[in-house]
């Protein structure tokens, strides 16, 4: 009886509320398939155990550290977690995985820019045509895709209707590029091409993330459990373009942050470095180039407290972030047919400016809160949609992620005109987004003159969530345990990365 009453029942409740979801996640997969063969279901009983091990890991990690130190603890969440999903998420249902894998090696062989896309000039390895071409999944995991090395002699036209990003720069996919030449050299099969790809462009954003932590002085807390979410991992992780831009955008804003902060004077190393990630990401979509305006964040006491010296330095890189910009989108525009809807869509809003607007603002209030908010940090919106998580999974981690923000009450000290420069930048890049989608996509799908704008996504605006973090109030009351909130976040985690593998797993399930 004395061992019994020694025992603290308390450390058991997380474990068990795991295991219990766990097992109902399980029997709900087996619900609906009853035929899912055994292999499926070790799958899934591989990703239990993995996933459970590595949230003891990082259980085992906030034990022995007193001092949190986020840069490290977001390397060991992500790379964890993150890991898991680069494995296990089927191949090529990452979101837009399929076009984020085809445009890379459209580079990597020197087709940067796509003068005639209807051509479909590209010359492609045919067996990673075949591997692509697979329409069930399952049998993208046969034994030619996996042993067999890809014979790059033989080859076959890549249709570039598979290429939606085709217009992308070459600069987003600097990691899987990397992917496709260390795959040739080892003569990978396409599968394993697949993997290296993945990896490139996962470790290349843990990299970015972690340098971004080192250099982020307030917000800590929350931008861990929005990079650690399974909403950003389940991305990154895969073949995105993404994950290199989102990283670079992250260390962007950290590093100006970091030079208000410490009113440090702005030198030639930090010209260089803020110059070349704002050309980086400038071309990764064409209205994202406006992130570069928030160096004018930086104080004038970064440059001996002078406005023209400031507006000197800080110009020749918006300039040239800017000319970048428009050269590559004219540039990928060469020999593009026009949408004749697209020209239509752009009549109509020149016709009717307050109906869109109508339009616009009802788009976002329509669903705030049940399509925006909570697939910032998870949703049904991951994998193509494919991943059905229960809603009670996706709004307790939401809960965190707000939870996250009163952590920590230190603020960079911002003026008025610099508040006024954020919330602007963001209400412009939200507007072009979804003006853009509302021209192309929208008009393609609903027709001109919809009443809703369609393809507007929560991981669109990511990067505008530590900017505006920053110029929100300060909380009055500060929550002290980060620990607890970590734990937390990570048995959502776990339980969530369970629910999205088995619901793939449904999906492409053979029935």
């Amino acid at each position: 009886m004395k061992f019994f009453k020694k025992i603290s029942y308390k450390k058991f409740i997380l474990p068990v509320i795991v295991i219990l979801s766990e097992i109902f996640i399980y029997f709900q997969m087996v619900y609906n398939n009853e035929n899912i063969t055994l292999k499926y279901q070790l799958v899934f009983l591989a990703v239990c155990i993995i996933s459970n091990i590595g949230a003891l890991i990082i259980f085992h990690f906030l034990k022995k550290n007193h001092d949190l130190k986020i840069e490290k603890l977001f390397l060991i969440i992500a790379s964890v977690y993150g890991g898991i999903y680069l494995i296990f998420v089927p191949a090529l249902l990452g979101t837009d995985e399929l076009p984020h894998f085809l445009r890379p090696y459209q580079i990597s062989v020197g087709d940067v820019v796509v003068a005639n896309p209807e051509k479909n000039e590209t010359k492609l390895p045919k067996a990673i045509g075949d591997f692509v071409g697979e329409k069930v999944v399952a049998n993208r995991y046969t034994e030619k895709y996996i042993l067999d090395g890809t014979d790059y002699s033989d080859t076959i036209p890549l249709w570039n209707g598979d290429v939606t990003s085709i217009d992308y720069s070459p600069l987003p996919y600097v990691p899987q590029i990397i992917g496709f030449f260390l795959s040739k050299i080892f003569q990978l099969s396409p599968l394993l091409i697949l993997y290296t790809v993945r990896l490139c462009n996962f470790v290349t954003w843990l990299g970015l993330g972690y340098a971004a932590f080192r250099l982020l002085p307030v917000k800590k807390m929350f931008a861990l459990v929005l990079y650690t979410s399974p909403a950003v991992l389940s991305l990154v992780s895969t073949c995105s373009a993404d994950a290199f831009s989102l990283g670079l955008f992250f260390v962007f804003i950290s590093y100006i942050l970091n030079l208000i902060h410490n009113k440090r004077e702005f030198n030639r190393k930090n010209f260089l470095i803020l110059g070349l990630i704002s050309i980086a990401f400038s071309t990764y979509k064409i209205f994202y180039v406006l992130y570069v305006l928030l160096l004018f964040l930086i104080p004038k006491e970064c440059f001996k407290n002078s406005t023209k010296k400031k507006i000197a330095t800080l110009l020749p890189i918006i300039l040239i972030s800017f000319i970048i910009d428009f050269v590559w989108f004219m540039l990928s525009a060469v020999g593009h047919v026009g949408n004749e809807s697209v020209q239509k869509q752009i009549e109509f809003i020149l016709m009717h400016p307050f109906k869109y607007i109508f339009i616009f603002i009802n788009t976002f209030i329509d669903s705030i809160i049940s399509k925006y908010f909570v697939n910032l940090t998870a949703g049904n919106g991951m994998c193509y949609g494919l991943a059905r998580i229960n809603q009670l999974f996706i709004y307790a981690y939401s809960g965190c992620f707000v939870a996250s923000y009163f952590y920590d009450n230190k603020k960079v000290k911002m003026g008025k005109y610099s508040k006024i420069l954020i919330i602007l930048v963001c209400l412009a890049i939200v507007g072009l987004v979804s003006t853009t989608l509302y021209l192309d996509w929208t008009s393609s799908r609903l027709g001109v003159g919809s009443l809703k704008i369609v393809g507007v996504q929560a991981r669109y605006f990511w990067l505008l969530l530590i900017p505006i973090a920053c110029i929100l109030p300060n909380c009055k009351r500060c929550l002290k345990d980060g620990k607890k909130l970590i734990k937390f976040t990570t048995i959502l985690n776990t339980i969530i990365l369970v629910n999205t593998i088995s619901s793939l797993l449904l999906a492409v399930f053979p029935k």
